[in-house]
């Protein structure tokens, strides 16, 4: 006979002895399809990564302005310190500064290039570190399911940003040569090297390798990248568009300018993503229909036009200002009424000796010579 064996109920005070495991959530499984994601999609995920650690974004973005606070905090306190203590001190180091800058001291002289050397080297430092803080949102970004501390993103960031930076000149460089011979190629040359940031950081591809691995990664596909850029440009210039036009929302334009940072990041990595899951799977170009190059077109030429239109209003304002400086130092034009001797004016209207002959004599003269 079978012993059966009672089946112990667990207690209601009792933790259960095996917790189910809580799986992470994928928020790239999106593009991970083996199709090219559509731009509203790619819009919608964008914001949904953002949302979901926006903070960390934020608390990244934090450390690129806290050296800044910090130095302009320091100078806030010297200037209000040399004005409490003795106000003078600084009108007469301007003065002194301006007047009398080629006769200084050789010890002022050490001062002054002491101050100047210490400014470059925070430069070069505060840029140096701007990279680090720009590299670790795309490592963040492309570990976000890990949830790393901000520690050891600036610990793998600060690694590769010596190497990211060259990666960024050489790109640089092509693209600014592009744009020189004509906008076009420079458009193109943007397109194809646009990813060579991402190959370096997440493929750990070196130098010219990150420039052909992007140049590999977007062949195929320019029309929908370019494409894509254009409409988040266009997003961009919208709403800062509307911020400023509308009253009351200018005070929102920091923190949007703050936040449109990661979403940047987050959106390029999107489509670096995407194009990178569509290479592996052996999807190598992308079906880009006529009247999708033609809408890419328009989207092109709006920018342009908008460049033109911003360049005229640029030139209308110089031309309208040099008009206006040489009426106002044109003698003739009696642009200054405070140059106007009402007095002698005044003086001749009521001068009795003053006559017909004399208002003669005085037209049959020159217009500088007259009165």
């Amino acid at each position: 006979m079978s012993k059966i064996t009672p089946m112990l109920q667990p207690s209601h005070n009792q933790e259960p002895i095996i917790s189910a495991l809580v799986k992470p959530v994928n928020f790239y499984a999106f593009f991970e399809k083996g199709s090219l994601v559509n731009t509203a999609d790619l819009i919608k995920q964008t914001w949904k990564i953002f949302k979901h650690n926006w903070k960390k974004y934020i608390f990244l973005l934090l450390w690129l302005y806290a050296p800044l606070v910090v130095f302009g905090l320091l100078i806030g306190i010297v200037v209000i310190t040399l004005l409490i203590v003795s106000p003078a001190i600084l009108s007469s180091a301007a003065k002194f500064l301006i007047t009398d800058l080629p006769f200084l001291p050789s010890g002022i002289w050490l001062i002054l290039s002491i101050a100047i050397l210490a400014a470059i080297i925070f430069y070069l430092a505060y840029l140096i570190f701007s990279f680090v803080v720009s590299f670790a949102l795309i490592l963040h970004t492309h570990q976000i399911d890990q949830d790393l501390s901000v520690k050891e993103l600036f610990k793998q960031s600060y690694k590769k940003v010596y190497g990211g930076i060259w990666v960024q000149i050489l790109a640089g460089l092509i693209i600014l040569a592009g744009y020189l011979l004509f906008i076009v190629p420079g458009i193109i040359l943007s397109i194809k090297y646009s990813l060579a940031l991402y190959a370096y950081l997440i493929e750990g591809k070196k130098g010219r390798s990150a420039l052909k691995r992007s140049a590999e990664l977007t062949n195929g596909y320019c029309w929908s990248i370019l494409r894509r850029y254009l409409i988040w440009f266009y997003l961009i210039i919208g709403g800062m568009l509307v911020i400023m036009f509308i009253p009351g929302l200018n005070f929102f334009a920091n923190f949007i300018t703050i936040i449109l940072t990661p979403l940047g990041v987050i959106y390029s990595y999107n489509i670096y993503r995407n194009l990178k899951n569509l290479k592996d799977s052996g999807r190598l170009a992308d079906n880009y229909k006529f009247k999708d190059k033609f809408l890419t077109f328009l989207l092109v030429g709006g920018i342009l036009i908008f460049i033109i239109i911003v360049c005229g209003f640029m030139a209308l304002g110089v031309y309208l200002g040099k008009t206006e400086k040489n009426y106002k130092n044109n003698p003739k034009t009696n642009y200054y009424e405070d140059n106007w001797n009402y007095d002698d004016w005044n003086q001749d209207e009521n001068n009795l000796d003053y006559n017909e002959e004399d208002w003669i004599a005085d037209e049959s003269l020159p217009d500088d010579e007259a009165y």
